[in-house]
């Protein structure tokens, strides 16, 4: 026999044999072990019993409750489940009564936020959150209760017990009642506080459009490489490009796939030079690309070689190629040289070589 924990019981220890020998009424639930495993369980009440005669009995009745005893059991099992989930989960998670205030958290959304279960369940989050958004959540608790919208994002900031601020995405769900009553709302705190700063990098030397380096970036390469210019004899080579007719694919194709012909167009440059050259985009249609190390004017016509050799840049539209022509210019930087001047001087030489093709398809 054992108890409903799955104790074992030794036989004079059971209850219905203490409430007996003791003459007092008692109910619990047993466990038998049943030969093919498992147990069986039984609600045993005992009750004293006097008789006639003068001795003293018990009575003692057994319902077999293996069936509601199971189901408690696997209830039992899935709340435990549910609870150690909730309690270990990696990311924060808060459950809200309609009231918005704060019935449970977890230990990660207590990590985040840098307090204790207690403080939170106390203050519940507006303490923490950003003043200017204090109200949006307002607005948004109204939004959930009055069934106009059941699951969303938002991006919420909130302060760290240790005074820095942490950025915050946050994903809601409305559980409701079988009458459409809400009943709780989970929500979940993802931390992108590392992840907006890497973005903030990234955005201050990259080109949004086509994910190409920008101006910054050309900027801190170059004066890395005429650094090691100074070292070595590595020469650096800059080109200069732009497209051709560019305004003209705008007008007739719409600035969408104007778009779509500059990100092809920064794809192509990555793809035709080499894995150590740095490919920009200056704006509009103008593109870049430093090239270090280079072996002289050679070494930079070889790489211009290896432009024209590669497919040009082409977006299909309506079953129909569009085809990016486009104009470069190449010089060597020297150790000295500022960006601006070398892009000058490439640009120049850009100008020239656009010139110089204009008179031949002229002749």
């Amino acid at each position: 026999m054992v108890d409903e924990s799955g104790r074992p019981y030794e036989p004079d220890r059971l209850p219905v044999a203490s409430a007996v020998r003791e003459g007092r009424s008692t109910e619990s639930t047993l466990g038998y072990g049943l030969p093919q495993g498992g147990y069986a369980w039984y609600s045993v009440r005992t009750a004293p019993l006097a008789f006639a005669d003068g001795f003293d009995g018990a009575v003692v009745t057994l319902d077999d409750v293996t069936e509601q005893h199971e189901a408690r059991h696997r209830v039992a099992l899935a709340e435990r489940f549910l609870r150690l989930t909730f309690n270990h989960a990696p990311i924060g998670i808060a459950v809200l009564g309609p009231d918005g205030q704060l019935r449970q958290v977890n230990a990660a959304l207590c990590d985040l936020l840098g307090y204790e279960e207690a403080h939170l369940l106390a203050g519940g989050l507006d303490p923490a959150t950003h003043p200017e958004e204090r109200d949006v959540g307002g607005r948004q608790l109204e939004a959930w209760l009055s069934g106009a919208q059941e699951r969303f994002l938002l991006e919420r900031r909130f302060r760290h017990a240790s005074g820095r601020w942490l950025f915050t995405q946050m994903s809601v769900a409305v559980v409701r009642g079988d009458d459409g009553t809400p009943v709780h709302l989970i929500v979940q705190v993802v931390d992108l506080t590392d992840r907006r700063a890497l973005e903030l990098r990234r955005a201050a030397v990259e080109d949004p459009l086509t994910r190409l380096a920008n101006r910054r970036a050309l900027l801190g390469r170059l004066t890395e490489a005429q650094q090691r210019q100074g070292r070595f004899v590595n020469e650096v080579g800059l080109l200069y490009l732009d497209l051709d007719d560019f305004k003209a694919v705008n007008d007739r194709h719409g600035h969408d796939v104007g778009d779509r012909l500059l990100r092809a167009t920064g794809e192509w440059l990555v793809c035709a030079t080499r894995k150590t050259d740095l490919a920009c985009r200056l704006g509009g249609d103008e593109f870049a690309v430093l090239c270090e190390p280079v072996d002289g004017v050679h070494g930079l016509e070889e790489i211009v070689d290896r432009l024209h050799v590669a497919p040009a840049p082409s977006v299909l539209v309506d079953g129909q190629l569009v085809t990016a022509g486009y104009s470069v210019g190449a010089v060597l930087v020297g150790s000295e040289q500022g960006l601006d001047e070398a892009l000058r001087g490439a640009d120049a030489s850009m100008y020239r070589s656009k010139r110089d093709r204009k008179h031949a398809l002229e002749c």
